[in-house]
């Protein structure tokens, strides 16, 4: 035995020993308790640190709980005895859950069963106290139910998430021979009463679950227990296949012949690996936790031995090492309640399709809403059975059973160039495309069972591909395959007859308008497929897609189409967020770059699948409101075939007519005031509705700061418009106060009347939505007045409010990056903060520019979860673009201190 093996076991009987604890009492007592619990959860955390596998780790902690318990239980009953007559009280300490399968990671619940023969009795109730005193005291989480035999089962057969804890009981202490005489009938109940209906139950509750987490092995925070491809699927499968097959454990099951050696070993590797995964997340993070976030990936990632390597993160590729785990999971389980449904009766409440089995052309067979490969023969004699195995998969909407998928998987070799170069196939692939019903489903299926990879080898690199960022909920791959799915899903969700949104028959009509539909969708499909390869993904995607467009047989004209929306992909969500679109040259010139309907169709149609397959805010009212304003404006320049700009005193002058317009019942003389009074750049950018409310506003102005809010239900944001003599730092100062109530800024329009007014417009949201009526919009406003009148100051909001503080704060994956752009606007330096998002930022980039003697005419603000894009229009205090290259350098310094500043304004 090694010096470090004797070591362990030297701890370890030490820790297992509680004979000082015996004559301790009151404080001594918990000291002792507390200081041997801390020397175990040194020891595990050593342990861990020094390799132990997952399984070995939790059974050594299994094993340290259960001495700790039976100590506990010694005391309690030498404590009662010592006051009572010494009497047999049948009671059995059981662990029940994890605890009970002896898988306890470092910070999980107790799972404790106190379970007593017929009657409650005082020393039942005396122990349960001292055991689950103690256990709390000591900082436990401890989950626990007194019951009798009967008791237990009446509950289990009502709650079936009592019977599934109670799958893995096991004896702590007590008698023992109690336990015993009721082992069996607590066995007996598990696997022989209403087996089915229980295994229906659990299979039914891992696929909500499923759906609950995702859907999908692949997404960027995990769960490692819940989450597909987790540790409760295996729980799952054990459960099923031992109620099934009436074995106690999984290795009965092997036994019996039930779970080959091959699945019972890949079982214990797979358990192994998560729960080691596991035991490193609780240990990290001081508490239960499952969620793999990306606070704790890179610290997992290092921990496993994995560094970076040019364009390749370390954490990039620990996850991916994660996801093929997950995926094996996900298969060895699907696999093991594959093999329990072929024994499940045939209920006739299913549909036909699902009770018998169907022979569908020799090769496949459908079965219980699942398709079987007969054989791998057929594959190896006509490789093409690929693609019409993956046609009939979209045709009947059933999914590949697991046996299929590892056939399919086996034989990938038959997917050479030759298998690519032949057109029958190509065009097999385009129909698939084309055709677009359960499109989601047969491209999960080609990229689950790696045929899209190897058909599509430009694609094979985003497989398993992480994208660290809080913003993409899913891996590049999967992404790809939503966004791809979500026009077909729309036209198949119209079909069936659901009440689709106004916003989605918009989108709707102009997808069924669309000639080429396979190019669209490819296109969709393989707009991301230069990631992953270095920076300028766009442009990289756009070569690639060029080789995969035309291997498919498209036409060089089509080639090209595709190839210019992969590269400009971003270009209108880009332009919508960061330019000003009351700008007509930065409409005029995104029209030009366009250049035809069709294609601004189809680029409108990407943006909208690409943003709606990110995460559930990824298209959302604000964005839809941007990005269809900058459509419909492009769409009149396009149709109207007009791409000459007017001169800017033209367009000042067309605005002022609409103005007095909108203004016809006031006095003339009052309407040339208000219009002399406002600078161009207002009547540019403002929409002549509003004239006559801001009319109102500058009238009635009396030298107080107005404060006015409208919330706009339609783009799901609140405009605040605020009136007040303009001072140095105006800006910062409001950005400030909105910051101090947590008020997220979409965007700001800043502007100077010749009276030296100060009139903005803030378009904000305040949890994702309008601020609406109530106490939050009533501080929010009289904090507002408070500091435009002096009478409050900034940094103390900022320092007394509480805050949405996001505790991520110390993540950063990109550095920041601070872009000047003095090509865009003819009147503006605009200027670009990519960063990511904390606390006061927006105030200490506005305070900055401020300091420099720079003045804010526009602000666009783009947060895309824990990242943000601040773009700001910026003149000299003379209103002149800041060209000075040595200026620029110093604007870019600030900033750059002022954003990574520890404290930022405070």
């Amino acid at each position: 035995m090694r010096l470090a093996d004797k070591q362990r076991e030297f701890s370890l009987a030490r820790l297992r020993d509680y004979t000082s604890l015996r004559g301790l009492q009151g404080r001594d007592r918990l000291d002792f308790l507390t200081l041997r619990v801390r020397e175990m959860r040194d020891f595990i955390r050593q342990v861990h640190e020094d390799g132990a596998g997952g399984l070995e780790l939790v059974h050594l902690y299994s094993g340290l709980i259960d001495s700790l318990i039976c100590a506990l239980y010694e005391e309690a009953e030498e404590s009662y005895y010592s006051r009572y007559p010494r009497l047999e009280f049948p009671l059995a300490i059981v662990a029940v859950g994890g605890y009970g399968r002896r898988h306890l990671c470092p910070s999980s619940d107790i799972d404790l069963l106190f379970l007593y023969h017929h009657k409650l009795t005082p020393f039942v109730e005396a122990v349960t106290e001292w055991i689950l005193y103690s256990l709390w005291d000591l900082g436990f989480e401890v989950g626990h139910a007194v019951r009798n035999l009967k008791e237990l089962l009446n509950i289990a057969g009502e709650d079936s998430s009592v019977r599934t804890a109670l799958m893995d009981f096991r004896f702590i202490c007590g008698r023992e021979e109690f336990f015993s005489s009721v082992r069996g009938d607590i066995e007996k109940y598990l696997l022989y009463t209403e087996g089915d209906s229980f295994i229906e139950e659990r299979i039914a509750a891992m696929r909500k679950r499923h759906e609950k987490y995702g859907g999908v092995v692949f997404v960027l925070e995990p769960n490692l227990k819940e989450g597909k491809g987790g540790l409760r699927d295996l729980h799952t499968a054990n459960w099923v296949m031992r109620v099934k097959f009436k074995a106690s454990s999984e290795k009965e099951l092997s036994l019996k012949g039930i779970l080959s050696k091959r699945a019972e070993k890949n079982y214990y590797y797979l358990l192994d690996r998560i729960l080691r995964m596991r035991n490193h997340l609780h240990l990290l993070s001081g508490k239960k936790t499952d969620v793999l976030s990306f606070e704790y990936q890179e610290k997992l990632a290092h921990f496993w031995g994995y560094r970076s390597h040019g364009n390749i993160r370390a954490t990039e590729s620990f996850m991916r090492f994660f996801y093929i785990l997950s995926t094996q999971v996900a298969q060895l389980s699907g696999e093991m309640i594959e093999e329990v449904e072929k024994y499940l009766p045939e209920r006739r409440i299913l549909p036909a399709i699902f009770r018998k089995r169907q022979i569908i052309e020799g090769s496949l067979t459908l079965y219980r809403g699942k398709i079987y490969l007969n054989s791998s023969s057929f594959l190896r004699k006509d490789p093409s059975l690929y693609l019409k195995i993956f046609r009939f998969v979209q045709k009947s909407g059933y999914p590949l059973s697991e046996q299929a998928k590892r056939r399919l998987k086996k034989n990938l070799d038959l997917v050479d160039a030759s298998f690519r170069e032949k057109r029958e196939n190509s065009v097999k692939f385009r129909e698939i495309i084309r055709e677009g019903k359960n499109l989601r489903l047969v491209l999960t299926e080609m990229n689950d069972t790696r045929f899209f990879g190897k058909f599509i080898p430009e694609f094979a690199h985003l497989f398993y591909r992480a994208q660290q960022d809080l913003y993409h909920r899913f891996t590049v791959d999967v992404h790809s395959i939503l966004a791809a799915s979500v026009l077909p899903e729309l036209e198949e969700r119209a079909e069936r007859g659901e009440k689709l949104t106004e916003e989605e028959n918009r989108f709707l009509e102009i997808y069924r308008q669309v000639s080429n539909r396979d190019l669209l969708l490819l296109t969709i499909l393989f707009h991301d497929i230069g990631k992953g390869l270095g920076h300028g993904h766009s442009e990289r995607g756009e070569k690639l897609i060029r080789q995969v467009m035309e291997r498919l047989g498209f036409s060089p004209g089509e080639v090209e189409e595709s190839a210019f929306l992969v590269r400009h992909h971003l270009q209108m969500s880009s332009v919508a967020q960061k330019r000003d679109m009351h700008d007509i040259e930065t409409v005029f010139s995104f029209a030009r770059l366009i250049g035809t309907k069709e294609r601004l169709d189809m680029l409108y149609l990407l943006t909208y699948a690409d943003l709606k397959a990110v995460n559930e805010d990824g298209w959302n009212r604000w964005r839809a409101l941007l990005i269809t304003e900058l459509y419909e404006k492009a769409l009149h320049i396009i149709t109207q075939g007009e791409y000459s700009v007017p001169t800017v005193k033209e367009r000042v002058q067309e605005r002022k007519s609409l103005f007095r317009e909108k203004l016809g019942g006031v006095p003339g003389a009052f309407v040339d005031r208000y219009l002399e009074q406002v600078p161009d750049r207002y009547l540019l950018s403002t929409d002549p509705e509003k004239a006559p409310d801001h009319f109102t506003l500058f009238t009635s102005f009396s030298g107080e700061p107005v404060v006015t809010f409208n919330d706009r239900a339609e783009g799901g944001y609140t405009e605040v418009t605020i009136l007040t003599p303009d001072t140095h730092g105006l800006f910062a100062l409001i950005t400030g106060v909105f910051a101090s109530h947590n008020v997220n800024i979409l965007s700001a329009s800043i502007y100077t009347t010749a009276e030296g007014l100060a009139f903005d417009i803030f378009n904000v949201q305040y949890l994702g939505g309008p601020l609406g009526e109530g106490e939050k919009r009533d501080r929010l406003l009289a904090d507002l007045k408070g500091v435009l009148k002096g009478e409050k100051k900034v940094e103390s909001l900022l320092r007394t409010r509480r805050r949405g503080v996001s505790d991520r704060k110390g993540i950063q994956y990109r550095p920041t990056r601070i872009i000047v752009d003095n090509e865009s606007s003819s009147l503006y330096t605009i200027v670009e903060v990519i960063t990511y998002d904390r606390e006061g930022l927006l105030h200490d980039i506005t305070r900055t520019l401020s300091d420099e003697g720079l003045d804010i005419y526009l602000s666009k603000i783009s947060t895309k979860a824990d990242q943000v894009v601040d773009v700001f229009y910026l003149t000299d205090r003379k209103g002149r673009k800041v060209t000075s290259p040595s200026r620029i350098e110093r604007v870019r310094r600030k900033l750059l201190s002022a954003v990574e500043g520890e404290e930022g304004s405070e």
